[in-house]
Parts: structure tokens; C-alpha cells; sequence
């Protein structure tokens, strides 16, 4: 009697146990992050459980409405989030159109003082949306400041602003040109995985990147990094990056007049060890988050 009492709670035990695990493999199996190739420009999005969730810029033309179509129809179409990096063509025209047919919750920027007719539709095109009443657009939400130590979390999966600072946003304003100065780099971290995702943040302004906020969130290696400015020579610190072992580079590009991405680029990954994937070679590249 007492040993069959012991084997009940032993099988009780294991069985809540293998419960527990399945549930959390399943869900830690769950996301996705894709590095959509849309040509020289930049379009990232995380899908869960092939659900699309966060999309991360939308490159320079319209090449994401059919990465989009593939998981629902795209007149009816909804995401968490959208991010845009920065105001250039090449990371915000594919936004624009998504942004015109699918529900969305929330829009992320960092509003800048940026004189093109495309941002400015945009702008006008969110203040449309959040201020319409129609069911389907009613509840966007829109932050228009994202400065360093902001913190995004959908679930487990976290994106930490890592740049740009509130200064560095009001000096764009003031005085700074290239947007690409005030790009967004994000962290994902979920769980022991970690994808470092630069967008345009050249050379010069990479000593801004808060460093002792993303060495709290990674444990060792940084499993993927999106290479800044589609792997142009511009984007490429071996100061900066030495200070992480990166299992991973992606360059998002396409054959370009700017000869991205730069061989030196190339050549200091593969030096380092790290993989290196390029959209315009192996097309869409699609990682697990485990």
C-alpha cells in the first residue's frame, strides 16, 4: 500500500513535470525573428507561433506586403507593433502602406525634425489613424519619443532602447542632418537569446550606444547581430564590436550603387569567427529564438 502510494506521487510528479516542460518548449519554440529581404533596405519581423507580432521598419518599397500576405489576408491584417529605426526611404516606405491596411496597436519613432514628403505623410497618416473612428484603427496607439533604457515587452521577448539619448535626439533638431545619427538600435532578449539590431547608427555615433545597459541583459555571446547600415564600411567598428562574441551578422542589402556591404565588413566578421548571412545571397533568413 505504502509503495503504491510512493509510485502515485512519483508518476503525479513526473507527469506535472513533462506538463511544464512541454508548455515552456512550446512557447520558448514559439517565436520567430525574420530578416526580410525587401532590397537595400531594412524590414525585420518576429512572428509567434506563425502569428506576425512586431514588425521593425518596412525597407523601401512594398516588397513586405507580401511577406505579410503569407500569414493572413493583408486587407485583414493586424500587428502588435510597428518600429520604425528612422525616417529614411529605405526603412520607412513599406511602412507606410501597412500601416494604411492593418490593424495596429501601437507605433514606435522617435519623432525628429526631418524635412522629406514621405515622413510627412507618415505623420500625417498616423494622426489619421489614431484619430479615427472606424473600429479598426481606433485604439493606435503612437510614442513618438523612444530614448536609451525604454523598455518594449510583449510576453517574455523584451526590445531595450539602446540609443539614441534624449540629448542626442534634441541635438538632431538643432543642429544634425543625417538621420542616420539618431537611428534606433535596439536589443531583443528572450530568455538566454539576444539579437543586437543596429539600423543605419554609423561609426561616429556608436561611443553613444548605452553599453553597460545591454552588457546587464547579455550572458555571454549576442546570438544575432544586424549589422548597421546594410554592412557598409561606415557601419563597421571593430572597437565597438569587439567588446561582444556574436554567433551571427546579418546584412540586409540587394545589388546597390553604395557598394554595400563593404568586403572589409565582410572579411572582419568571418575574422572573428562569426557567420555571416546576407538577404541578397541567402534571401529570407528565418531564426528560432531558442
Amino acid at each position: 500500500m505504502v509503495l503504491m502510494q510512493i509510485y502515485k506521487k512519483i508518476l503525479i510528479f513526473t507527469l506535472i513535470v513533462t506538463v511544464c516542460y512541454y508548455l515552456v518548449h512550446s512557447y520558448t519554440k514559439g517565436w520567430e525573428l525574420l530578416f526580410l529581404p525587401v532590397g537595400n533596405g531594412d524590414s525585420i519581423l518576429l512572428l509567434h507561433k506563425n502569428r506576425p507580432k512586431i514588425l521593425i521598419d518596412g525597407g523601401p518599397d512594398f516588397y513586405v506586403d507580401y511577406f505579410l500576405s503569407k500569414y493572413f489576408i493583408f486587407n485583414n491584417c493586424s500587428l502588435d507593433y510597428i518600429f520604425l529605426t528612422h525616417p529614411h526611404a529605405d526603412h520607412l516606405k513599406g511602412l507606410t502602406r501597412v500601416l494604411e491596411h492593418c490593424k495596429v496597436k501601437k507605433v514606435f519613432e522617435n519623432r525628429v525634425d526631418y524635412n522629406s514628403k514621405l515622413y510627412r505623410s507618415w505623420q500625417n497618416l498616423i494622426l489619421e489613424k489614431s484619430e479615427n473612428s472606424d473600429s479598426k484603427y481606433k485604439n493606435l496607439e503612437y510614442r513618438s519619443s523612444l530614448t536609451s533604457d525604454f523598455v518594449v515587452s510583449l510576453g517574455d521577448l523584451k526590445l531595450i532602447v539602446l540609443h539614441p539619448s534624449k540629448s542626442r535626439v534634441e541635438e538632431f533638431s538643432k543642429s544634425m542632418k543625417n538621420a542616420n545619427d539618431v537611428s534606433l538600435v535596439l536589443l531583443l532578449d528572450f530568455f538566454n537569446f539576444e539579437a543586437l539590431l543596429m539600423g543605419d547608427l554609423e561609426v561616429q555615433n556608436h561611443k553613444y550606444i548605452d553599453l553597460e545597459l545591454m552588457k546587464k541583459y547579455v550572458n555571454g555571446s549576442v546570438e544575432v547581430l544586424k549589422v548597421p547600415h546594410h554592412g557598409a564600411k561606415n557601419g563597421n567598428n571593430p572597437l565597438f564590436f569587439d567588446n561582444f562574441q556574436f554567433d551571427l551578422a546579418v546584412i540586409t542589402t540587394s545589388p546597390n550603387k553604395y557598394g554595400h556591404p563593404s568586403n572589409d565588413t565582410i572579411k572582419y566578421f568571418e575574422n572573428k569567427g562569426t557567420k555571416v548571412l546576407r538577404t541578397d545571397f541567402n534571401g529570407l533568413i528565418k531564426l528560432p529564438l531558442n
